[in-house]
């Protein structure tokens, strides 16, 4: 029983350290994905006309 809290304490530090580097990870190959996605021109076409609009 004297145990309980330090395992419960590293446990949960272990656990919180994965999840930190999990997000890290996510919001890193988010914002790729995002400025590729970006870096290319998006072709928009007029509802009135079919020429396109560069933008």
């Amino acid at each position: 029983m004297n145990f309980l809290f330090p395992i419960t304490t590293i446990v949960l530090i272990v656990l919180g350290a994965f999840c930190i580097f999990i997000s890290i990870d996510n919001s890193r190959r988010t914002l790729l994905k995002r400025t590729d996605h970006m870096d290319k021109k998006q072709q928009i076409y007029s509802m009135a006309s079919n020429k396109k609009i560069e933008g």
